[in-house]
Formats: C-alpha cells, structure tokens, sequence
C-alpha cells in the first residue's frame, strides 16, 4: 500500500476522488487551499512575473548606461592626446610670433639709434626720429602682445589637461557607480528566480497527484476545510495484484521455525457463515 501525504501546510479544498475508487499514476485526489499568510494572495505569482520583467528593463537600461560611460572613459583617455597635439601646435605658433616680435623690436631699435644720431647731426628731420620713437613703440607693443600669446598657450595646454583629468575622474566615477548597481541589479534577479521558482513549487503543491495506479482504500481526513499540516497522511492507495498475499508477525520464539523458501500452511479459527443449532 502506497500512503498518500501532503507537502505543505494548508486546508482541504475538494476531493476528487472517494473510498474504493481506481485511480492512474498521476490522477487529481485532493486540492489544498493555503493558510499561510505568506501565500494567501492569489496573484502573487503574477506580481512577482511583473516585478521580474521590469527589474530585467532596468538591468537593461543600467548595463546601457554603463556602456555609455565606459565609451566615454575611452575618449576621455585619448582625448589629451590630441589636445595636447593642438596645445604644441599653438604655442609653436606663439613662440614663432615672439621670435618675429623680438626682431622687429631689435630692427626697430637699431633704426632708431641710427635716426637719432642723423638728427642731431642734423641730416635727419624732427619728425623722422617720431616715426623711429614710434615704430619702437609699436615693436615693444607687438613683442609683449607675442609674449602674452605664448603664456595663454602654454596655459591652455595645463587646463585642457586639468580639465581632461577632472571630467575623466567624473566619468570613471559614474561608470563605478553603475557598475555597482548593476551587480546589485544582478543580485536582486537571482533572489527573485529563487523566490518565483519556489512559489511555483508550492502551488503545484498544492494539487495531491496519486503516486501510483491502484484503489483508494482509505481517506484519512474527509472534512471540507479541514486543515492539514506538512506530511501528513491523507490516503491509502492500494496497488492492483491478482497475487494474494498474508502479511505474518512471528515472535522471536518461532522465528527459528521459518527461512525463506519454506512452505508454509494457514488456519483460520473463527464463525462459519453458517450457524446450525446443536443438540
């Protein structure tokens, strides 16, 4: 005989099937309904489906995310490359400008002394040694003007740089970050398949199959609503044999009298269907 129990916790819903009937492997015998306040809600498997999908389009949106700012990472790192590629091609220019300034300044000087001397000698008019002062004047301007060029370069080159390094700190900062939620993302996933696969087990728990084909020969708890706890007994189910069988308790006394093979004969001792009076 094949007993018939119950997995979980729960309360007698119907039966489908009575003392004395045949049943298959696998038939319907009993549903449970729940009593633990954990379960109760007839949705919730479709809740916690809802909760999955959605937290699978945040993992998505996050690994996204992610993805962005690793890109971002990537052109921040060559991007001082090529900054500083423009950077050198700046202040080559500058430094070349305060070259030419310095010898306009040099040439502007050396015409001046010359206008100087030709006017006190007389041979140079008052307002050609004015334009000498002034084109001395503008060449000290043009060469501080260069001088100033080549300062902003090479200071250009130190922010892009700092800047760089600032926005590469940020981005490198933000891509941990979502790294970091993503993991725990993942982490949360894997808590709630757990979750959903146990709460599937224990509604297909709640459903009491015949563990083999056979007849119900006993049902232990008939009541409707009738609660029943994890692994008690229910039913009885009894295998299909033409073979008879006599299950025998021998004691210790007689057990050296029997071995395995031996025949053996049975006497019943009891009323006979029939009763006949006596004399």
């Amino acid at each position: 005989p094949q007993p018939v129990a119950t997995a979980i916790e729960g309360r007698i819903k119907e039966w489908h099937v009575v003392e004395g009937a045949h049943v298959k492997k696998g038939d319907l015998l009993v549903e449970l309904a729940e009593v633990n306040p954990k379960f109760l809600d007839p949705n919730q498997l479709t809740r916690l489906n809802s909760q999955y999908k959605a937290m699978l389009a945040k993992r998505d949106a996050t690994q996204k995310t992610l993805n962005a700012l690793n890109s971002q990472v990537n052109a921040l790192r060559n991007l001082p490359v090529v900054a500083s590629s423009s950077a050198a091609l700046k202040i080559s220019q500058a430094k070349n400008k305060q070259l030419a300034a310095q010898q306009n300044l040099l040439t502007a000087e050396q015409n001046l002394e010359r206008r100087k001397v030709l006017y006190e000698k007389g041979l140079r008019s008052k307002r050609d040694l004015e334009l000498a002062e002034l084109a001395y004047a503008k060449a000290q301007a043009e060469l501080q003007v260069s001088e100033q060029a080549t300062s902003v370069a090479e200071l250009g080159q130190e922010q892009v740089n700092a800047t760089t390094s600032a926005k590469l700190l940020d981005v490198v900062a933000k891509a941990a970050k979502a790294q970091e939620n993503l993991a725990s993302i993942e982490s949360d996933l894997l808590k709630m398949e757990v979750t959903i696969s146990n709460l599937q087990t224990r509604v297909a728990q709640r459903k009491v199959y015949a563990p083999r084909s056979g007849q119900v020969v006993r049902i232990y708890r008939f009541g409707q609503n009738e609660t029943v706890g994890p692994g008690e007994q229910l039913a009885l189910i009894a295998p299909k044999t033409s073979d008879q069988a006599v299950a025998l308790y021998v004691t210790d006394f007689n057990a050296p009298l029997v071995s395995p093979g031996r025949p053996v004969r049975l006497q019943f001792s009891g009323w006979p269907a029939i009763q006949f009076a006596g004399g």
